[in-house]
């Protein structure tokens, strides 16, 4: 007695198998696997499987979401509202995200700063010490006095901001959501490798 030899079923078929049952395949793919169902007894089988589950799927009504658990998974999961958009957003997102727009405003800049170099100035190599634009050494201190109480305070608040941005906003503000949300995922994941330990 002579064995049929079996009929090779590569992936590429088997997904042109697979879309025939859903009914998602095309024309030419719907007659291409019907000829091969009526040659090869394994396709067939095959078909009828997807055919079968494909079936089981479609009977499967589709249910919405209540809103409770919906409010709960928002609740958990900490999402945030981008509903409501900014002038600030808009503009932002608007001139950086087209190059054509970032190359033109740093053109503008550009041509501010160089032009501002060759606004007219008044020549100040021909004026005299009591004319506008000397100033004596006495100013000259007070205003180097000046700059440094001026620096100092600067220096003390980017401290007090880097200790801010830290402490209380990284730690808490960022932090906190980031291992809260990730507490949930682990929950989630432990929940799930319970119910297939129980399987």
């Amino acid at each position: 007695m002579k064995h049929k030899k079996l009929y090779n079923i590569n992936e590429k078929l088997h997904n042109t198998i697979i879309n025939a049952a859903y009914g998602d395949s095309g024309l030419f793919d719907t007659i291409k696997i019907f000829l091969l169902r009526k040659i090869h007894p394994e396709v067939n089988i095959l078909f009828k499987e997807y055919c079968a589950s494909a079936k089981t799927v479609h009977s499967i009504k589709s249910v919405l979401m209540p809103d409770e658990l919906s409010e709960k998974i928002k609740s958990k999961t900490c999402v945030l509202d981008t509903s409501k958009n900014s002038f600030f957003f808009d503009f932002y997102s608007f001139v950086f995200s087209r190059p054509v727009v970032s190359a033109a405003a740093a053109g503008i800049i550009v041509i501010i700063i160089i032009s501002s170099a060759f606004i007219k100035r008044p020549d100040l190599s021909n004026m005299d010490a009591g004319q506008a634009g000397w100033y004596s050494q006495e100013e000259i201190a007070l205003a180097n006095k000046q700059a440094r109480h001026a620096l100092a305070i600067i220096g003390k608040v980017f401290n007090q901001t880097e200790n801010t941005i830290k402490n209380d906003i990284l730690a808490k503000r960022v932090g906190q959501p980031i291992n809260k949300g990730l507490n949930v995922v682990n929950e989630l994941f432990n929940k799930e490798n319970k119910n297939e330990t129980l399987n």
